[in-house]
């Protein structure tokens, strides 16, 4: 099966990610460049670029191997900066989670589909954004490599899940509004 892209593309796999998603799929645990888990904030300090494609470095608070966060111990975090309008490209995209801050303003993002990497309640979508604003999730959230990921609705703002969504960790309401 072909997508119009190529699925080793140095754009997409940061040096040895395709050894190790390769590991991955075999059993083998390999890290992915670094042990520990990276967060980058959408617009945050240190981004040069205000555009709606999540896959531009620059868009992401540090611009250092690794931005931006598409594969697993990587994490976003969306705040009160940058477009409100986020797009997501081709490529594997398989981050630990997306985090909308308390101060987050309105979102929407769209695009590909995005496979979470960590189940529970520390991965998958966790919206924290407060009264007034409104998270709109066109993209399908799914499972990565093990069943699980969640949606968390924290936050007093309204969350829209508007995807064809195959997560399975279920959806946790403590606050606001879904749709």
């Amino acid at each position: 099966m072909h997508f119009g892209w190529s699925f080793f593309s140095s754009r997409f796999w940061p040096r040895g990610g395709v050894i190790a998603l390769c590991a991955l799929s075999t059993g083998i645990a390999l890290p992915f460049g670094s042990a520990h888990a990276q967060s980058f904030t959408w617009s945050g300090t240190g981004s040069s670029t205000a555009t709606a494609d999540y896959q531009l470095s620059t868009n992401w608070s540090t611009t250092s191997p690794g931005a931006p966060p598409i594969l697993p111990t990587q994490s976003a975090i969306f705040g009160s900066t940058g477009s409100a309008t986020v797009t997501v490209g081709a490529g594997p995209m398989l981050p630990d989670s997306w985090t909308f801050t308390a101060n987050s303003q309105s979102y929407t993002v769209g695009g590909n589909p995005v496979g979470f990497a960590v189940a529970g309640p520390t991965g998958g979508l966790i919206n924290r954004a407060n009264s007034g604003q409104v998270i709109t999730i066109n993209a399908n959230i799914n499972d990565a490599f093990a069943p699980g990921v969640m949606v968390q609705q924290l936050g007093n703002s309204t969350l829209v899940l508007a995807g064809t969504n195959g997560y399975t960790g279920g959806t946790l309401i403590s606050a606001a509004r879904f749709r």
